[in-house]
C-alpha cells in the first residue's frame, strides 16, 4: 500500500535518482532537475512542502512545493510518480496531501507550471480543480493555479 509522507534527508538521493533522467521536467536546456543542494535546502526550509509516496520501502513518487510566504502562495517546483505507479492515485494522493499541508499554512493559492504540451498532466491538474491562469508562449508553458481558501 502506498502512502504520503514529510520527505526527509535519507530520501533525496533516491527522489533524485527518480528525476535526474526525466525529459518532461526540463524546461530549458538547464539541467532538468534541481541541484541536491537546492532539494536539501527546500527541505530543510519548514515554509515548503516536501512530500514522498512510499510503498514498502520504495519511494514511488514524490511532489515539492515552495511557499512565499509575503503573499500566501505556493507552487509545486516538481512532481514525479515512478511510471509502474501512475494511474493508481498516487499524484493525487500526493497533491491532496500537499493542499492540505498548505491550507493548514494559511496558504491561498498554489501555482503549478505544466508544458502546454503536455494534455496527461493538464487533464490530471484538472481533475483536482486547478485552472489555467496564464500561458507563457515563448516558453510553451502554461501556469494553473488553485484557490485554496
Amino acid at each position: 500500500m502506498v502512502t504520503v509522507r514529510r520527505m526527509q534527508e535519507n530520501d533525496v538521493n533516491p527522489v533524485y535518482d527518480l528525476s535526474a533522467n526525466i525529459k518532461g521536467l526540463a524546461v530549458s536546456e538547464w539541467p532538468r532537475f534541481l541541484e541536491k543542494k537546492e532539494v536539501y535546502s527546500c527541505l530543510n526550509n519548514s515554509n515548503n512542502v516536501l512530500l514522498v509516496a512510499e510503498d514498502d520501502g520504495k519511494i514511488s513518487g514524490y511532489l515539492m512545493s515552495r511557499i512565499h510566504i509575503s503573499t500566501r502562495n505556493a507552487i509545486i517546483e516538481n512532481v514525479h510518480v515512478d511510471e509502474q505507479y501512475r494511474r493508481r492515485g498516487v499524484g493525487s494522493s500526493l497533491v491532496g496531501e500537499c493542499l492540505k499541508k498548505l491550507k493548514e499554512k494559511g496558504i491561498v493559492k498554489l501555482f503549478g507550471y505544466v508544458k502546454k504540451d503536455d494534455e496527461a498532466t493538464i487533464k490530471f491538474l484538472r481533475s483536482l480543480g486547478f485552472k489555467r491562469y496564464y500561458d507563457f508562449p515563448w516558453m510553451k508553458l502554461s501556469l494553473f493555479f488553485q484557490k485554496l481558501s
